[in-house]
């Protein structure tokens, strides 16, 4: 079944998979999944054996600790789960922003950084097609991106839109590395008539590498409220409304 996911993936079957993008590659577990921890590759391959990609929102505040954090989360109203802080790292699972409408995790990300007066990352992968995400620093907007900004209109090959690496570095990077980055933001996701791979074929993927190039600790950034309400919680996990 995962290889028959793959494979229509990367051969354009409808039904499959979304709009016929990937006509070429070999399938490799090593490949998908060797470069996650154990307990995550699991999970993912276990949601790709249900022949879907993975679907997650998330937002990732630096600078608060958890407490700030979860006092910030109840008198905004959210219902979440909160992972632990790691180095001033606090990922935060809000039940709305899984619906993946723009406005609203972008909303819930924008009202954290602001109450906390901190940077806020917010991510959304849409069925591992593709990666946006959303940086705002103490309320305000102030960097966007979008691996594949022509999804939609099922444009055979589309560059990714927006991604400053510096700012993102600057924000987030520990300490990161701003080329490796912009590589990562900007390698396109398809490459429909050449035999070579494609570095990113699925967004995990590409979130993966974004990860290693900033130099996050152990956080669980490919978590999402729904995948969370299926699993048995670890003690690194915190129910907050």
């Amino acid at each position: 079944m995962l290889r028959d996911h793959y494979e229509g993936r990367r051969t354009g079957v409808r039904g499959l998979h979304s709009p016929g993008r990937f006509r070429h590659g070999h399938f490799s577990e090593s490949l998908l999944f060797g470069h996650l921890a154990f307990n995550d590759s699991i999970a993912l391959v276990n949601r790709y054996y249900c022949g879907v990609g993975s679907f997650y929102t998330n937002v990732t505040l630096r600078g608060p600790d958890g407490e700030q954090v979860i006092a910030a989360i109840r008198e905004l109203g959210y219902r979440a789960f909160v992972a632990d802080t790691i180095n001033g790292l606090t990922l935060i699972c809000e039940q709305q922003s899984d619906t993946q409408d723009k406005g609203i995790w972008h909303t819930v990300a924008s009202r954290l950084s602001e109450k906390l007066a901190c940077a806020a990352l917010a991510v959304m992968n849409h069925d591992d097609d593709f990666l946006l995400y959303g940086l705002y620093q103490s309320g305000r907007l102030v960097d966007e991106y979008n691996s594949c900004p022509a999804y939609w209109n099922e444009v055979e090959q589309a560059e990714p839109l927006g991604g400053d690496p510096k700012m993102l570095c600057q924000a987030f990077g520990m300490p990161g590395n701003h080329v490796d980055i912009d590589r990562v933001l900007h390698t396109p996701t398809s490459s429909l008539e050449d035999d070579g791979e494609d570095e990113f074929v699925f967004a995990t993927e590409r979130h993966a590498a974004l990860i290693s190039a900033l130099d996050w600790p152990d956080v669980p950034y490919q978590q999402g409220f729904d995948y969370l309400t299926k699993e048995r919680l670890d003690s690194r996990w915190h129910v907050v409304g």
